[in-house]
């Protein structure tokens, strides 16, 4: 059977965009007989926040996208990205880096596959992060492709790609690794998403490939815009879904405004 997700993080209110994915996603379901399911992405403590959960699932259950199995919630599931985080390790495929978030210079495994060599340290004490060397990971992998969208073979290619970050010190894992291991956990086999995540979807097939994980049919769907030509956005306050439900539409008027602005 088939198995689709939509996986918001809670950093923010849901706007037309979420809600034209979460279709997306529930519409392929309902077509094909298959199984929508929600998870919530809230590994990073720093930026979610209880009170976005608490509002992309009330938002969620009234657009009439509701969850056939129970929830998921990545912060209740540490323990499980630790394992596969041991894993990387014994493959020898992760290094210490000492670039934080807020650091000027980042490393640029991007253009020549080397290792971070301006803050990579070799000391665990002092690392803000763990990387995928890509060039170890790739050798051990081989040539990897991934379908899309049901058509084509996309083939991995990491010669602009920077070494991702697997793990950070603070909350002990990223966003790479947490959704690589509950698609896996979760038997998902179509993964439908923005256009905006497809530069995530080579390290996720990396990741899949060193892991063992079998490996989605994806989907990176066009990005909804507003009027003034920037895409819906948490970062750039976009119109959020309780705010049109305020202003009175209804849950089929955002549903009928989702559908023409594709």
């Amino acid at each position: 059977m088939n198995r689709y997700r939509f996986a918001p993080s809670p950093t923010g209110h849901l706007h037309l965009g979420h809600a034209y994915s979460a279709w997306l996603n529930w519409q392929a379901a309902h077509v094909n007989q298959g199984i929508f399911l929600i998870r919530i992405e809230d590994i990073d403590w720093t930026r979610c926040k209880q009170e976005y959960t608490q509002a992309i699932i009330e938002d969620l259950t009234w657009l009439g996208f509701v969850s056939q199995e129970p929830i998921q919630y990545q912060s209740t599931r540490i323990a499980l990205y630790q394992q596969a985080l041991e894993q990387l390790k014994n493959q020898e495929v992760l290094y210490p880096c000492a670039c934080t978030r807020s650091d000027q210079v980042f490393h640029q495994a991007t253009l020549n596959n080397q290792p971070c060599v301006i803050k990579n340290s070799d000391n665990d004490q002092n690392f803000y992060s763990l990387r995928l060397n890509l060039k170890k990971a790739t050798k051990q992998t081989g040539d990897l492709y991934w379908q899309e969208n049901q058509l084509s073979q996309n083939k991995v290619e990491i010669n602009s790609t920077e070494d991702p970050i697997i793990a950070r010190k603070d909350i002990g894992v990223s966003y790479h690794l947490a959704v690589c291991v509950d698609d896996h956990l979760q038997k998902i086999t179509h993964i439908i998403r923005g256009q905006d995540l497809l530069h995530s979807t080579p390290i996720h097939r990396i990741l899949q490939a060193l892991l063992k994980f079998n490996t989605p049919h994806y989907t990176h769907h066009a990005l909804l815009y507003e009027q003034n030509g920037q895409k819906y956005s948490k970062t750039q306050r976009s119109l959020s879904l309780r705010t049109l439900k305020e202003k009175g539409l209804s849950a089929q008027d955002v549903l009928n405004q989702v559908q023409r602005a594709i």
